[in-house]
């Protein structure tokens, strides 16, 4: 600024606008307690389900037996010692001998008795033999080395064979008895499951959980609004809630049969369901509230609350820091404005943040101070008449409409925007001049 006294009682001036002279936007902040980046989480409430695990023994696949008892029919065995087919001779003799052997079925004792010339190949020996048995079945194994002698159906059973004293049926066929199989019965294994005011009573047959494929089918029929699957490193059952919401998953196993420790597993974790919950504050700029409702589930991360707040702001913008230290609202017009910030009072989202309201600094309309007369020996002078004209910095055309006030005490003229009407602008000039009276 130039200020040049051309005579006795006038003086000129020239002033150059200049970045400070401009206007200010208000800005108010929230301080987190440490630096975060859009991905990172906000830690507020979402919509979860509830889950419960059950913890297995050693890592699965579906396909894996369960080892569940399952329906097996009773099995004798009479080991050939070398493999045959059905046309192959038996070594019997073709005459009238008879050749025993007994066959126990559950404390039932069967007497085989087989006529030689009846039982010359391999084929007629085992009619022979099952003309004799009541509720077995006797066949030649796939690879043809045994004599298989199974129970009609399945069930607790056992078969015991014993050749006969005279003309003994095994040691001529020289055959010796095998192993023997225990018939068994399918169980039911049984565990609790409970959600909230529903318990299901989980009952899996064995015979039909073979693998844990089916277990997991099996499971699901009998549960409610529950989902149980296998984890992905296959080392847990997992029971999922189907939906969202406040709940919890508890698991008992069965009294009798208990399935999970049937598997070798132990019950594992549970986690509680949730429900998102509405995050608040208020935002007041320049009188006017903007009340902010943020729910949780649209907020988990800082990216996403900034997004749901400005959702609700208006003519002010939500930013984080450079730093991330901070959220930043700041007013969308400069001016003389203020922002100021208050915490719910259910569910406040600052408070959820961990974080604390911090400083605030106002808007300012632009404005630029000439000292016309700083010469304090001037006392004679009223400095009480002035005249100033403006032009724009681009297009040197003189700009009208701002406030100008002239102090007589201090000497200083005041030139502002008149709101957002007539602003200043960078590289504006002023130009103009002060009658100083004597």
């Amino acid at each position: 600024m130039v200020l040049t006294k051309t005579f006795k009682d006038c003086l000129k001036f020239k002033v150059e606008v200049e970045a400070g002279d401009l206007d200010t936007t208000a800005v108010a902040n929230i301080d987190l307690p440490s630096a975060v980046v859009g991905g990172d989480a906000t830690g507020l409430v979402t919509d979860t389900n509830a889950v419960a695990l059950i913890d297995l023994p050693s890592a699965v696949v579906g396909g894996d037996s369960t080892g569940f008892v399952t329906d097996v029919a009773a099995v004798g065995v009479i080991e050939l010692g070398s493999a045959v087919a059905g046309g192959d001779a038996t070594g019997l003799a073709n005459d009238g001998t008879e050749y025993k052997m007994d066959v126990d079925f559950s404390a039932v004792v069967n007497n085989v008795n087989v006529t030689g010339s009846s039982a010359q190949t391999y084929t007629d020996l085992l009619t022979e033999i099952n003309a004799d048995l009541t509720d077995m079945t006797a066949t030649l194994s796939v690879d043809g080395t045994q004599i298989l002698i199974t129970a009609d159906a399945t069930g607790v059973n056992t078969i015991a064979i014993t050749d006969g004293t005279g003309e003994a049926l095994v040691s001529t066929l020289g055959a010796t008895i095998g192993t023997s199989t225990v018939g068994t019965a399918s169980l039911d294994y049984k565990m609790t499951v409970v959600m909230g005011a529903t318990t299901d009573s989980v009952s899996v047959a064995g015979s039909s959980a073979q693998t844990y494929t089916t277990l997991l089918a099996e499971i699901n029929t009998d549960l409610t609004d529950i989902t149980a699957t296998l984890s992905g490193d296959g080392t847990q059952i997992v029971l999922t809630a189907d939906a969202t919401g406040v709940n919890t998953i508890a698991i008992t196993d069965g009294t009798s049969e208990g399935m999970i420790d049937t598997l070798g597993a132990t019950i594992g974790t549970s986690t509680s369901g949730t429900a998102s919950l509405d995050y608040k504050m208020n935002v007041n700029l320049s009188g006017v509230d903007n009340a902010v409702e943020v729910a949780g589930s649209s907020a988990q991360t800082y990216t996403n609350l900034l997004t749901q707040i400005n959702a609700d702001l208006t003519d002010v913008t939500a930013t984080l820091s450079v730093d991330g230290t901070k959220i930043v609202l700041t007013a969308d017009n400069e001016g003389a404005n203020t922002i100021t910030i208050t915490d719910g009072t259910s569910e406040a989202m600052i408070d959820s943040l961990g974080a604390t309201i911090g400083t605030s600094t106002a808007g300012t309309e632009g404005t630029v101070l000439i000292p016309i007369d700083n010469d304090p020996t001037n006392s004679r002078y009223t400095k009480s008449f002035y005249g100033y004209q403006v032009f724009t910095a681009s297009t040197n055309i003189e700009k009208t409409g701002l406030v100008s006030s002239y102090n007589t005490t201090t000497g200083i003229l005041t030139i502002s925007d008149n709101g957002s009407s007539s602003e200043l602008a960078d590289g504006d000039v002023i130009q103009g001049w002060v009658a100083l009276g004597i």
